[in-house]
Formats: structure tokens, sequence, C-alpha cells
């Protein structure tokens, strides 16, 4: 039973702090979210290892 809510806290967590970006979101202009997301990809990108980047 402990072991379950240990492992329960850091999702709680990830959804409390992401929450108000979330928000944000929602309230951003198609242009600015796309801009977002664009740079939320190249960096799982860069994290991979799988740069795309033309500065290469």
């Amino acid at each position: 039973m402990a072991l379950a809510s240990v492992r329960v806290i850091p999702v709680l967590l990830v959804v409390v702090f992401l929450l108000p970006a979330l928000v944000t979101c929602a309230f951003l202009s198609e242009q600015r979210r796309r801009f977002v997301l664009d740079m939320v990809d190249r960096l799982i990108e860069w994290t991979h290892g799988r740069s795309t980047s033309v500065h290469e």
C-alpha cells in the first residue's frame, strides 16, 4: 500500500506543475501554439540525439 502511494506522488506533482501551462496553452493563438509545439518537438529530437537542424 505504501509503495503504491510513493509511485503516485511524482505523477501528482507533474500534473500540478503542468496545470498552469495547459490552461495558458488553451488561450494562445494558433501561430503561438504551433511555435511552442515545434520548439518542444525540436527539444525532444535533441534529447534523443536526432537533431534535424540545418545549422549542422
